[in-house]
């Protein structure tokens, strides 16, 4: 009987440690997500400028993940440039490439109003910095949680970025 008992905890165990490899290794995939700007196209211009931008997300993982209600506002020296609203919800397949489509709006009042300190900011520093604040939800096994980005970068780093993919 205690054979039994043992050779029952030592399988447990053994399926214990390979399903927990399995979602460690998955988990560290989700975090090595990479996306390619696929297309972007100006809608309208009147009154405010609006476009669309459709990007292709690559995730290496086993994990589906379902995105929605994404929220971001993008800025510059303190001026708002735009934001970038998404509603619907979106699947992004495992171990694929998928394409998801944002509704990006921008706010030129703001940046009439706000030029000298943009112009000074890039004056001084010989670059324009832009940062990316909001969240977006995602779908976890608890129902949906808030994921907020923070995101700071510069002109030139985009346009480095941009030559070294896209040119």
């Amino acid at each position: 009987m205690k054979v039994n008992k043992i050779l029952l905890i030592t399988g447990a165990t053994l399926a214990g440690a390979a399903i927990a490899r399995y979602v460690y290794r998955n988990v560290l995939l989700a975090n090595e997500w990479d996306f390619n700007v696929i297309e972007f196209k100006i809608n309208r211009l009147v009154p405010t400028a609006e476009g669309v931008v459709t990007l292709e997300f690559i995730n290496k993982s086993n994990f589906t993940a379902r995105i929605k209600d994404i929220d971001i506002l993008a800025f510059t020296s303190g001026v708002k440039l735009g934001s970038i609203i998404e509603s619907k919800e979106t699947t992004i397949a495992p171990n694929a490439k998928s394409p998801v489509s944002f509704t990006i709006t921008f706010d030129p009042k703001s940046l009439v109003s706000g030029w000298r300190s943009i112009a000074a900011s890039a004056l001084t520093l010989k670059d324009i910095p832009m940062d990316f604040v909001g969240n977006f939800k995602i779908k976890t096994i608890f129902g949906w949680t808030k994921v907020p980005v923070r995101y700071s970068t510069s002109g030139r780093e985009l346009k480095s970025l941009y030559d070294e993919y896209y040119a």
